[in-house]
């Protein structure tokens, strides 16, 4: 990936952010440049993918849970 982080791309959101595909997503995008609003329905698992980004990109990352539907 590009390692070019002088200009911010913008605000992405990404869902099921707490692992897997969500948490690769994330750091990719945030390796590129974007700042990231991050949001799973795993409370705790938001918080430990908030950390593990931070410390791989030292921007703000914004993080959410997101209470399941119904």
């Amino acid at each position: 990936m590009n390692q070019d982080h002088s200009a911010e791309k913008g605000v992405v959101i990404v869902t099921g952010e707490a692992s897997g595909i969500g948490l690769a997503l994330a750091q990719g995008l945030l390796e590129e440049g974007w700042r990231v609003l991050a949001q799973d329905i795993r409370a705790e698992s938001v918080r430990a993918a908030r950390d593990t980004l931070r410390t791989r990109r030292p921007r703000p990352t914004l993080a959410s849970p997101t209470p399941p539907a119904g």
